[in-house]
């Protein structure tokens, strides 16, 4: 894959006719549609098998929003909460 990064890299569709007319322009498409295809099924692949089955972890921030809305989650109301505090 790197060697077909640094050679579109370098080979852009104006040089390549330049280079070796139509017959290697043609050659360059073919190859790039190719490398294309190749990257994007490594992208997907490696997204199923390596971001999305893997759980995401979890954040300080939201463990410290759980505590925050855990009277709230229990039926507590605010002022039932600012009551109970405030004594």
């Amino acid at each position: 894959m790197l060697p077909l990064l640094i050679w579109f890299l370098f080979m852009t569709p104006q040089v390549v006719p330049r280079l070796g007319g139509n017959r290697l322009f043609t050659i360059h498409s073919n190859v790039a549609l190719f490398f294309v295809t190749l990257s994007l099924l490594w992208t997907a692949d490696y997204l199923r098998r390596g971001l999305a089955s893997r759980p995401a972890p979890v954040a300080a921030a939201s463990l410290a929003l759980r505590w925050v809305d855990a009277p709230v989650a229990q039926g507590n109301t605010l002022a039932k909460c600012r009551a109970r505090y405030a004594a």
